[in-house]
Order: C-alpha cells, then sequence, then structure tokens
C-alpha cells in the first residue's frame, strides 16, 4: 500500500498543526449525528484530516488498520473482490457512512480524484457505538435537538415515558391466552385448539397455515386441533401472536388509520422477508423470525395513538414522523418488556435501525431484521440512504458471502415468491 501522510488542516485549508477538528464537520457522518457537544469534541480531538492524490491507495481489500476512513471531499472508487467497482462521490448520501468500515476490509480503495478524507480511531469508533447501544434502552438519555424543542406531541410523549405513565398496548387476549396455554407443561393440543377457537378468526388462520406451502404438502385438517399438532406447539404459539398482532394497528381517524395502515404493510414485508430467510438459516426459527419482523417497530403504535389529541399533525404530518423517528426504538423497548418478551426480540425493536452495531455470533434476529429492512429499501426507487451492504457489520454474522446490491437483489428475487406467499397469511 502507498503511504499516506496524515495532514492536519487549520480551518482556512492550509496545510499546518492545529488544537482539533471542528465538531460541525463530525456531524455531517451519520456514525456522529446523534452525539452530544462532549462526546463530539473527544473524537474530534483524536482524528485527523488528509488530504490525497488522484490515484493514491488508501485501502487493500483484507487488510486490517486501527483507524476508520470518511470521505470529505471528492471521490473514491471501491473494488470489492469479484473485481465490481464504484465511485463514492463526497456528496452522495452514501457518503454519510465510513467508506470501509469493516476489518478485515471487504473493498480496495483508492483516490479518484483529488479528495480530502477524515480518519477517526477504530477502538474510538467501536466504544462510542457500544456506549450508544447501551444507552438506547434509556429514555431518559435521548438528545432532543433543536427540531423538536417545539413539538408538543413528542413532549407530552416523551415525559410520559420518563414518568412511566405511557399508555402501552397490550398483548390480544387470544394471543395471552394461548402463550399461557403453551406454556403449560400438562397442554396438549386439544387444550390449546380451545383456547385458540374463541377467536374464531385466528382459529381459520392457523388452518390455513397449517394447509399452507409454509408448512409443506400435506393432507389437508380442517379442525384446529390437528393445525395445531401439525404447526407444533412453538410454532402455533408464534403464529396466535402474530395474526393477532394486526388488530393493534387500529388509529381511528383517517389520517392516522393511513399512517397506521402503512406501517402493518411495512411491517408484514419485513416480517414476510425474516421468514422466509430464517427457512435458510440453521441459527434462526422462522417462526421467531416472522415475529420480530412484525415487532421491530412496535413502538410507533403508541406515539400515532397520543397524536389523536394532535389535529395538527393532519395538516403537519412530518411532525409525526420526527417523533416517531426519535422514540419509537425506546417505546418498542418500553412495549416488548411490558409483554415479557425475550431480550433478543426487545433488541430488534431497539437496535434494527443502527446499522453498524456490534455483530452478535451466532448472529441474532436483529440482524435478521437489519437485512431485511434493507432488502426493503433498495427497492424503494431513490431511497439510497443507507451504508454499502458490504459494510454492515451484522450482515457478515449472517454468513451471506459478500454482498453487494446486484447480489443482495438476486438474492431478495429468488425468494420472493415464497415472501409473497408468507404475506398472504399475515394479510388473511
Amino acid at each position: 500500500m502507498e503511504s499516506t501522510a496524515h495532514i492536519e488542516e487549520t480551518d482556512s485549508g492550509r496545510s499546518g498543526p492545529r488544537k482539533g477538528l471542528s465538531t460541525n464537520l463530525l456531524v455531517k457522518f451519520s456514525q456522529f449525528s446523534e452525539l452530544g457537544e462532549e462526546r463530539l469534541s473527544v473524537i474530534a480531538a483524536q482524528s485527523s484530516v488528509e488530504r490525497v492524490s488522484r490515484n493514491q491507495r488508501l485501502i487493500d481489500r483484507g487488510t486490517e488498520d486501527d483507524c476508520v476512513l470518511f470521505l470529505i471531499k471528492g471521490s473514491l472508487r471501491l473494488e470489492s473482490g469479484d473485481g465490481a467497482a464504484r465511485v463514492l462521490e463526497s456528496d452522495s448520501p452514501a457518503a454519510r457512512y465510513a467508506v470501509s468500515y469493516l476489518s478485515p476490509h471487504r473493498y480496495t480503495v483508492t483516490a479518484n480524484s483529488t479528495a480530502k478524507v477524515l480518519r477517526v480511531s477504530r477502538a474510538l469508533l467501536e466504544s462510542n457505538q457500544q456506549e450508544r447501544t447501551s444507552q438506547s434502552y434509556v429514555v431518559e438519555n435521548i438528545e432532543t435537538g433543536n427540531e423538536l424543542r417545539d413539538n408538543l406531541l413528542f413532549h407530552e410523549v416523551y415525559q410520559a415515558c420518563i414518568n412511566e405513565t405511557l399508555k402501552l398496548p397490550s398483548l390480544p387476549d387470544v394471543a395471552m391466552k394461548v402463550r399461557t396455554a403453551v406454556e403449560d407443561e400438562r397442554a396438549d393440543a386439544a387444550k390449546v385448539a380451545r383456547v385458540v377457537e374463541a377467536d374464531p378468526p385466528i382459529a381459520a388462520k392457523l388452518i390455513k397455515a397449517a394447509n399452507s406451502a409454509y408448512a409443506g404438502v400435506q393432507k389437508p385438517v380442517d379442525k384446529t386441533s390437528a393445525a395445531i399438532v401439525r404447526l407444533g406447539m412453538k410454532t402455533t404459539k408464534q403464529l396466535v401472536i402474530s395474526f393477532a398482532l394486526k388488530d393493534l394497528f387500529d388509529a381511528g381517524t383517517p389520517v392516522l388509520q393511513k399512517r397506521m395502515k402503512k406501517l402493518w404493510i411495512e411491517s408484514a414485508e419485513i416480517a414476510a422477508t425474516c421468514f422466509v430467510f430464517a427457512e435458510m438459516h440453521p441459527k434462526f426459527e422462522p417462526e421467531t423470525a416472522l415475529l420480530a419482523g412484525l415487532l421491530h417497530d412496535i413502538g410507533i403504535i403508541p406515539i400515532v395513538a397520543y397524536s389523536r389529541n394532535y389535529p395538527d399533525i393532519a395538516v403537519r404530518p412530518d411532525q409525526l414522523e420526527r417523533v416517531i423517528e426519535k422514540l419509537r426504538g425506546q417505546i418498542g423497548c418500553m412495549i416488548l418488556r411490558y409483554w415479557g418478551l425475550s431480550d433478543d426480540m426487545v433488541s430488534v425493536a431497539v437496535e434494527s435501525d443502527d446499522w453498524f452495531r456490534m455483530p452478535s455470533e451466532p448472529p441474532d434476529y436483529c440482524a435478521l431484521v437489519m437485512f431485511a429492512k434493507y432488502l426493503a429499501a433498495a427497492g424503494q426507487p431513490g431511497n439510497k440512504n443507507f451504508p454499502p451492504v458490504n459494510n454492515i457489520p451484522s450482515f457478515v454474522a449472517l454468513g451471506l458471502g459478500d454482498l453487494d446490491p446486484e447480489r443482495s437483489e438476486d438474492l431478495a428475487n429468488k425468494v420472493r415468491d415464497r415472501v409473497l406467499q408468507t404475506n398472504a397469511l399475515l394479510e388473511t
């Protein structure tokens, strides 16, 4: 690799020493945008800016180093192991993320023009990431920012969270009863069937699931108890909870109902994708993956419910979206803990938007939900506001091999029919 001199610059752009970088430079990058001034100052003091020449090699694929690179100005060429290359421009949404975050590096990186890059200590960045993850479970640690200063809905929901007076949705009655029945060691299919049959629509969906391609080609069943025997107790529990959740996605007023419908459609799509990929991965249970996908944005429901008291939301829906963006993870955490679900499921609500969370081994359901969200976002025209797929730590843990946008799209296309089948189960 060519040697690269670290040049710290003055504010005027002339070469020379200076005490530290401006924190304003850091906040343009996604991994620093949520940090407070004190933490930003620590990172700025230990980072450096470097000018690079066209064709200068910055990173060799397969190597490891103690710094992470961010593009400030100019363009870089990133080449993967199969020879595929792309150009990263400093004014593109993808430049908000680290150039090659994973170690060993997945790309060879060369300056495509004269450029300016930021180097940040990898240890410092990973320490900051771990701190962000641990704090994201605590509502009191939320930094409101100026954009929410005058948002009355935010302050009402935020204070309700802190005071523990937030009205949380209850797990639907049939789901609670089935969970209790299944966890009873003395329960058999007939007993669980009696509980399920108290909700005929849920019973019908369970029979449909047992007779679908999802359960394999077998002789059709027409009784709830037979469906439970075919599916198994654990699968029955997860499916009943999944089917019952749809009743929570109801907001009443037309404007808010539109937002809830959008939430359900997106959640069902993510859930179906998780289910199908879990079938292909020995570390995951498909039904648990389905539930994880449905629950990843459950924190939005109480926020929409509170917004009924704010008529101006109908004409300023952006205000609602800002509150959702800031609070959905922590409120989702509160709901799932209130329902008594596992920490693995809680992490899906809190961390599935954090592209640079530390990956677990074996991979967890949060990594699977993140991959499903990535595929869904990649399929939306013009939606490029996420890091390169080969740069996301959790995806490496999934063991999907070298990924790029084209291979990700191929994977999505190959499982598309199966995803549609699974989605149809939820929509029944």
